[in-house]
């Protein structure tokens, strides 16, 4: 299947909600020692302009993002030219979008920049 370019920047435009909530994923972090409660994250839908959220546990929110090709999306926000359901859950579904789509390797490396770059900056305080 051909690869048209508004695929190509409607998932750039999911890769940059991604890296919203790897933010607000590490910030859990810090504090879900202490606390135990669902964080609130984006809907990373190719919308730049949405800014629902989705409820979930820190510790399934790295799950699905164990798998780089996978975004959580607020149920009614699927575009099945784009993208396939993984999972459904109350609140969100979990959708895959073709790797042929997704630079992984190049996103991957960003987000492991950005984490250590995150930490670098928490460590100097």
């Amino acid at each position: 299947m051909p690869v048209r370019r508004m695929d190509s920047k409607r998932v750039a435009n999911q890769a940059v909600l991604r890296s919203v909530n790897e933010r607000i994923s590490d910030l859990n972090e810090e504090f879900s020692a202490h606390l135990d409660l669902d964080a609130q994250f984006v809907c990373e839908c190719p919308d730049l302009g949405c800014i629902e959220p989705i409820s979930m546990a820190p510790a399934e929110y790295r799950r699905i993002r164990e798998n780089a090709t996978w975004f959580i999306l607020v149920a009614g926000h699927i575009d099945p030219e784009l993208e396939d359901v993984v999972e459904r859950h109350e609140g969100f579904t979990v959708v895959a979008v073709p790797e042929h789509l997704f630079i992984v390797k190049g996103i991957n490396e960003w987000r492991k920049h950005e984490r250590e770059s995150l930490k670098g900056k928490r460590a100097g305080h």
